[in-house]
């Protein structure tokens, strides 16, 4: 749903978008990437934003999952699960040109999204925060302004954290 729903965004913007950014906090990031893969496997002409992604940056996104959903029974929970079948097919679906629009924000203190290796990814950005827990990541000074140094440059460039 997230796919269509960036497409009509795009389409209903008063100029013509020549590329954007998102920012995504917890399981938005999962959302976001299956969106990114939902837009790559769609027939030419029907999603068309996917190469105007210039990055996309998580906070606290549990890519590999995360242990307090294997007490969960929903889809989106057993998703969820460390290594889950759904997310190592997301994960297999992403190329290193996509990683590389990727920037990963983790902290050691994530109280949700746990281990901390969970909110990191190979072939992305991956910035390790100290003593922040998983909501307090969104609110944290330091993290809003290199999320905002982060959303206005490209991956690969420098951003301190």
């Amino acid at each position: 749903e997230l796919a269509s729903h960036i497409e009509a965004l795009l389409a209903a913007w008063p100029v013509p978008v020549q590329e954007f950014s998102v920012l995504v906090h917890s399981m938005g990031g999962l959302v976001a990437r299956s969106a990114c893969h939902q837009a790559a496997q769609a027939p030419a002409g029907v999603s068309e934003w996917l190469p105007l992604l210039r990055h996309l940056v998580f906070l606290g996104t549990p890519h590999h999952g995360t242990w307090p959903a294997r007490f969960s029974h929903t889809t989106n929970g057993m998703q969820m699960r460390l290594d889950s079948p759904w997310l190592q097919a997301l994960a297999a679906s992403e190329g290193a040109a996509q990683r590389a629009l990727f920037s990963c924000w983790y902290s050691d203190c994530d109280n949700i999204v746990y281990p901390t290796r969970s909110a990191t990814l190979d072939g992305a950005e991956n910035h390790l925060l100290h003593g922040l827990g998983h909501v307090h990541m969104v609110y944290a000074p330091q993290v809003r302004a290199a999320c905002w140094q982060a959303l206005q440059t490209r991956p690969g460039s420098a951003v301190s954290n």
